[in-house]
């Protein structure tokens, strides 16, 4: 009796484990389909905290519309050095807006297979405000109902930036 106790707790971990490993199912271009509002973006490295890096003033969309079996992914977010306004910008004021916006436009390959991370896919900018972007930049994209979070790894940076689909 004693070994049949141990044998089924030993079942009933491995299925435990078993089913909190697999990965959730993968996203498809048609659910990220449509118009994204920016909400928030953690920068992790050696000399972050891990707080939200965008301030209070930042806003943005995503837009995302099919392009053959892909994505196209527009970027408009202006970010982390916005104030509120009152009037007109200075020249210094106006320059660093210029340095937290972020602009570019790309297609977007998702993969069919998810992990338990989410669902891995690529994007690969052909057009950016700041040249430097251009190329393909791996991604991983997780889906709760309204909210997208993407999670991008560069070197030693990882940014986790989420958004609302509007509706």
């Amino acid at each position: 009796m004693k070994r049949l106790r141990s044998l089924l707790a030993l079942a009933a971990l491995v299925f435990t484990l078993s089913n909190s490993a697999q990965a959730q199912q993968a996203i498809t271009p048609d659910q990220l389909v449509g118009v994204w509002k920016f909400h928030s973006q953690v920068i992790h490295n050696a000399s972050t905290t891990g707080k939200d890096m965008a301030g209070p003033f930042a806003s943005g969309f995503l837009t995302y519309v099919r392009e053959g079996k892909n994505l196209r992914v527009s970027v408009n977010l202006a970010g982390a050095e916005r104030k509120q306004a009152v009037g007109y910008a200075t020249d210094e004021e106006a320059i660093q807006l210029f340095r937290s916006y972020t602009g570019y436009t790309g297609i977007v390959e998702l993969s069919s297979t998810a992990t338990s991370e989410g669902t891995p896919g690529t994007t690969t900018i052909d057009v950016d405000l700041d040249q430097h972007g251009i190329g393909p930049h791996p991604r991983t994209y997780m889906l709760d109902g309204t909210k997208l979070t993407t999670v991008t790894k560069d070197f030693t940076i990882t940014t986790t930036t989420s958004f609302e689909k509007v509706q």
